[in-house]
């Protein structure tokens, strides 16, 4: 046999191992990207200042406030974002005035929104590579490409759609379940 010729054994992972592979990247990626996107945030802001007398909406995560400018500022919970010169500076100022922690003050949602994307695209990309090519043969140069694009197409679908399925599905089986009760009652 010709060593050239030989592939190399190709161990299959479980659709479970797939998750926790694609939930691990999310949140390995998001615990290394929230604290550029704050300073990315921090630098647009400073951009846009408030004038005085000029509206802006303020979300403290609860509710929303829509609160007019004033001169020197008398909203005690409001602070002005600081000047930054650039990304390495923004840094250093959010670290020494707001703590290290601060960099990463947008995790919980940005974990909310990608955990569930990239364990559903990851898995539904390796589960239709494997299907094409156990259907089209393995030497299939676009099954790659063709998996991918279904995957994307499918996975913002899937989680706007599959919440509101969940209740639709779950509230129509408690009804059945209820009238199937209700009827059994009727007959005895």
């Amino acid at each position: 046999m010709d060593p050239e010729g030989e592939r190399p054994q190709i161990c299959n992972v479980t659709p479970f191992q797939q998750i926790v592979a694609s939930c691990t990247g999310a949140i390995l990626t998001s615990l290394m990207v929230t604290p550029l996107d704050v300073v990315k945030i921090r630098l647009q802001a400073q951009s846009n200042q408030f004038y005085k007398g000029k509206c802006f909406v303020y979300n403290n995560g609860l509710m929303d406030h829509l609160c007019i400018c004033e001169e020197e500022g008398n909203k005690a919970w409001y602070k002005k974002p600081g000047y930054f010169r650039g990304t390495l500076d923004a840094f250093l100022k959010i670290i020494r005035n707001e703590g290290i922690k601060s960099l990463w003050s947008g995790l919980p949602p940005t974990l909310v929104m990608a955990v569930p994307a990239t364990v559903i695209y990851f898995t539904c990309y390796d589960q239709l590579t494997a299907l094409l090519k156990s259907k089209l043969g393995e030497n299939e140069s676009h099954i790659p490409i063709v998996a991918g694009i279904v995957a994307r197409c499918l996975t913002p679908r899937l989680i706007k759609i599959a919440p509101a399925c969940a209740i639709m599905i779950s509230t129509y089986e408690f009804g059945k379940a209820f009238f199937q009760k209700k009827n059994t009652q009727k007959q005895q």
